[in-house]
């Protein structure tokens, strides 16, 4: 069995329901875009368990699953231009998801010391 929250796919599903987050709601092609990624199931758990996250749980969570799976640049990179194009696939990317973007960037990148 494996170890819950803790595989790659599921940092991946929650860094992308971050951003989808930022500006308060998932539209509906933040959601299938995510859904591209994961079964309904597995997109309905990670969405429970960011739910049950308060802000500084969240940013360490994705620090800790950063540091276990993206171990270099080409992985980061990767990461982050997946949470470029879900934030985009709405055409609407405003100022609270660009913040997440960086904010996602900096930990990602290791720019910010939790």
């Amino acid at each position: 069995m494996r170890e819950k929250h803790k595989q790659y796919i599921d940092f991946v599903t929650f860094v992308m329901i971050h951003a989808a987050k930022a500006d308060t709601r998932i539209a509906p092609e933040e959601k299938e875009a995510i859904q591209t990624k994961v079964s309904v199931l597995e997109y309905k758990e990670m969405n429970e368990f960011y739910n049950s996250k308060n802000d500084t749980e969240k940013s360490a969570y994705m620090k800790e699953m950063s540091d276990k799976w993206l171990k270099t640049n080409e992985s980061r990179s990767a990461l982050l231009e997946n949470i470029r194009n879900l934030i985009g696939v709405d055409n609407d990317v405003d100022a609270m998801e660009q913040t997440a973007y960086k904010q996602i960037r900096d930990i990602v990148l290791d720019q910010n010391n939790l």
